[in-house]
């Protein structure tokens, strides 16, 4: 009984120590140049209602809840480092039932996440949203989508400035 306990307890460490040793999702923030994303963003769609986006830390750092909140629509996800692949992923749910799942890399001084929406009816459609940093203060984001064939626009079908409120 106590060689079991002493198993289990000397494999839990090894896997804490291996833990420690990779890179985490905070590295890959910081690597990826996007601590500015962190924080509450405002805009407006282009019909003109103001919109917010929310990027902040959880479990000491592990994660980031996304947040976004618009007139009509909302969204909460969770970003994450994937252990085994090493990419930066994209999870949320919609007000309206649908789901949002998409990987976050960086793409010359952007960083842009390709995700893939899933309406509550089943409907599919992706897009890659563009996000770059103008100033300390202003965020572009850029919104292409994607043809049936997995093509992404060349052109952004919406494009529009952010503010940072804290």
């Amino acid at each position: 009984m106590h060689a079991r306990l002493a198993a289990a307890l000397a494999i839990l460490a090894a896997l804490s120590l291996d833990a420690r040793a990779q890179v985490t999702l905070a590295d890959r923030v910081s690597e990826g140049n996007a601590v500015w994303m962190l924080g509450t963003w405002e805009g407006q769609t282009e019909s003109g209602d103001t919109f917010t986006q929310t990027f902040s830390w959880d479990l000491e750092k592990h994660m980031i809840l996304s947040h976004w909140k618009g007139s009509s629509m909302e969204t909460k996800g969770m970003i994450l480092l994937d252990p085994e692949s090493g990419e930066v992923e994209y999870l949320a749910a919609s007000n309206r039932g649908g789901l949002l799942k998409g990987v976050w890399q960086p793409e010359g001084d952007a960083l842009v996440l390709t995700m893939t929406a899933i309406s509550q009816e089943g409907r599919t459609w992706k897009a890659a949203v563009v996000h770059r940093q103008v100033d300390a203060n202003t965020m572009k984001v850029e919104f292409f989508p994607f043809d049936p064939d997995g093509n992404r626009a060349s052109e952004p079908a919406m494009s529009t400035e952010l503010k940072k409120k804290s």
